[in-house]
């Protein structure tokens, strides 16, 4: 028998936590200060480490990369913009998650029978279909019902003694 047998088995729980543009040093920084002591919990508990990104640093394309395991060449994705123009003027299309190709993170774990929440990850607009809920992050349109899959006229997330809710008014079920 080896040591590994008397563990407790393993809940498979993941959180994963990712802040756009948060330099690696700065937090640990604030972490040893004691200045995030429930991020510090976290870390504690877990795992926390640097994440290495894309060679052309452009949260679009890199959360792209994270969320597809795909690089740039492959996902297609390189900036926040696609590369055409409208019609007689400069202004390129903003892009989001349908142009980006190959599934996400949370389509491939809800495809794998797996519970997924996600909160404000960006580019998850428009938000993937998940069993649980996803709300969509940066580069969503602005705060409404369409960034939220299953579209719910209420949503309630238990989080740490607190409850994140976000309710619907209005809402026409027919």
């Amino acid at each position: 028998m080896t040591e590994d047998a008397n563990l407790p088995e393993a809940d498979n729980t993941v959180l994963l936590v990712g802040w756009d543009g948060a330099p690696f040093e700065l937090i640990s920084d604030l972490l040893e200060e004691d200045r995030l002591p429930t991020l510090s919990g976290l870390r504690d508990d877990g795992y926390f480490g640097p994440l290495e990104t894309v060679p052309y640093i452009m949260s679009s394309c890199a959360w792209s990369t994270f969320l597809t395991g795909k690089n740039a060449g492959k996902h297609g994705v390189f900036d926040f913009y696609s590369n055409e123009f409208r019609e007689g003027t400069y202004f390129r299309e903003p892009i989001d998650s349908s142009t980006r190709d190959g599934p996400d993170l949370g389509e491939l774990l809800n495809d794998r029978d797996r519970t997924i929440s996600q909160i404000n990850v960006p580019m998850t607009y428009p938000v993937p279909e998940v069993d649980e809920f996803a709300i969509g992050g940066m580069i969503s349109p602005g705060i409404s019902f369409t960034n939220l899959t299953p579209p719910a006229k209420r949503v309630v997330w238990n989080i740490g003694g607190g409850r994140v809710i976000i309710k619907k008014k209005n809402i026409n079920m027919s």
